[in-house]
């Protein structure tokens, strides 16, 4: 079984993080488009978000509560963090104090995933086997990995305060 995507590095903050340079996710800009996306068993998806309150439209709701996302969690204005693997919870949290889970995933890889605001700064961290690939901006930070390929497919950004911006590493 060969590798079915590319790979390339990218630097971000003085780290260098490996991501896939041709898988179709990583093309999508488009929040709804992307939600949809997600929806793949392969995928374990890792979900954070600032103290800022997320109001979806109802369509995007109902994708983000066909992914098993509690949408009301969502909507508080604390911080909020959820794993998704192969289409089901692992663990899903919104809370005022800082949030931070530790876990494994089937495949063995280890994860933690933070989503806190300290001192009215919001910090997002989604690290897998000790690397951070969150792109850690304000909204919902989200990393694909792929089970199957057994990599980092994407680490996307949706601005949520505003027009659902979506931003990448460079």
């Amino acid at each position: 079984m060969g590798d079915r995507l590319k790979y390339k590095y990218v630097e971000d903050a003085g780290r260098e993080i490996l991501l896939s340079d041709t898988h179709p996710i990583s093309d999508i800009s488009d929040f709804s488009k992307y939600l949809s996306a997600l929806n793949d068993k392969n995928y374990t998806v890792f979900i954070t978000k600032d103290n800022n309150k997320c109001t979806v439209k109802e369509n995007d709701a109902d994708l983000l509560t066909s992914l098993g996302i509690n949408t009301d969690l969502l909507e508080k204005d604390t911080p909020y963090y959820c794993v998704l693997e192969s289409c089901s919870v692992l663990c899903e949290s919104a809370d005022e104090n800082p949030g931070k889970e530790y876990g494994s995933l089937k495949n063995g890889h280890y994860f933690s995933i933070t989503s806190t605001n300290k001192d009215k700064e919001s910090f997002s961290s989604i690290r897998i086997d000790g690397i951070d690939y969150s792109v850690n901006k304000s909204g919902l930070n989200i990393v694909v990995y792929d089970n199957y390929n057994d990599k980092v497919i994407d680490s996307v950004c949706f601005d949520i305060r505003k027009d659902y911006t979506c931003n990448r590493f460079d």
